[in-house]
């Protein structure tokens, strides 16, 4: 069985398809945790509503503590062998839980299976006769090295190896793991995960998608949660074995690419001190290990560079915003 863990906060205007879209799925064998994490508005009566409606739904009602605590809430009551995430403002793809059970379930060695997400605007309907362009593409046998790679690298597939909302864990690889309550949990979440892992499967299909919501947290003004994606990435470098020097290197690079965008984002707010203090003492923390790692010599001259030097980071965003035009 699966188990699909639900944080609920004020999404009264979302949460009805997003638990629509759950319950229409081919694979009929899960429960639905919502947790209602002290909602305000009419979330948690709407949790009420669907658990009296569909057996398979449990809810939980808790004063409000965050996405980090209701989704360990969810893990704890968890009964399934498999264990996966959905935000209750997002949709899934009727297929999802079955395409990424059965890839998981193809081979012993495999840890965890994920699919893409895709970002949708509001309003956005799920089309459950439509497959994207890719399902039928071979899936993709991924191991360790692999996740780190794209969990700290430059690409668009970033994003997707860092949020847990697009994949189904075993159980018992998550056992005894709790997300943190600080920014970028689910980064720090799979790069705990990524540690234990061998093997997955990424099943190339876009299933899981992603509503751009105006007023998100990722669409929020700069604030303190913003700065603390520095001390994530550093959280994330202190979990990674000193033995490990391929991964320890990506991440650094990562960490030194998170300072140089939030040093740049803070800047004209009222927290620009603030930020400056907390990455001048991540990177006293960090500069050796940095300078003496694996990584190609262009790399660090050119963090290093932008991070001495801001002028040079802020006319390079600004080329870059040109080229974009």
């Amino acid at each position: 069985m699966i188990s699909v863990i639900v944080p609920v906060y004020n999404v009264e205007d979302y949460l009805r398809p997003c638990l629509d879209s759950i319950l229409n799925q081919i694979y009929s064998d899960f429960e639905v945790i919502l947790v209602d994490d002290g909602s305000t508005d009419t979330s948690g009566i709407i949790c009420d509503e669907y658990s009296h409606r569909d057996s398979r739904i449990y809810v939980i009602h808790q004063s409000n503590a965050g996405m980090s605590d209701a989704r360990n809430e969810g893990i704890k009551v968890a009964k399934g062998d498999y264990i996966t995430f959905v935000d209750a403002d997002d949709l899934v793809h009727p297929a999802i839980f079955q395409v990424m059970y059965e890839a998981l379930i193809s081979s012993d060695e495999y840890d965890f299976s994920m699919v893409y997400g895709q970002p949708v605007s509001e309003g956005f309907a799920v089309d459950a006769d439509e497959m994207t362009p890719f399902s039928n593409e071979p899936h993709l046998k991924i191991d360790r090295q692999y996740c780190f790679g794209h969990l700290f690298g430059d690409g668009e597939t970033t994003t997707q190896f860092q949020v847990v909302w697009n994949k189904l864990y075993k159980k018992e690889l998550i056992q005894g793991l709790a997300f943190r309550r600080i920014a970028s949990e689910d980064t720090d979440f799979n790069n705990r995960v990524f540690l234990r892992a061998n093997k997955a499967i990424l099943v190339n299909a876009s299933l899981y998608y992603w509503v751009q919501r105006h007023t998100s947290i990722t669409h929020s003004q700069f604030s303190t949660r913003d700065i603390d994606c520095i001390n994530t990435y550093k959280m994330c470098l202190d979990e990674i074995p000193k033995s490990d020097c391929v991964n320890r290197s990506l991440c650094l690079s990562a960490l030194y690419k998170v300072i140089l965008h939030t040093r740049y984002n803070s800047r004209n707010t009222v927290l620009c001190h603030e930020t400056g203090e907390i990455a001048k003492k991540v990177y006293l923390q960090t500069w050796k290990e940095f300078i003496y790692s694996n990584l190609n010599w262009k790399r660090k001259f050119g963090l290093l560079f932008f991070y001495h030097c801001p002028w040079s980071y802020c006319l390079f965003r600004s080329l870059m915003a040109i080229r974009k035009r």
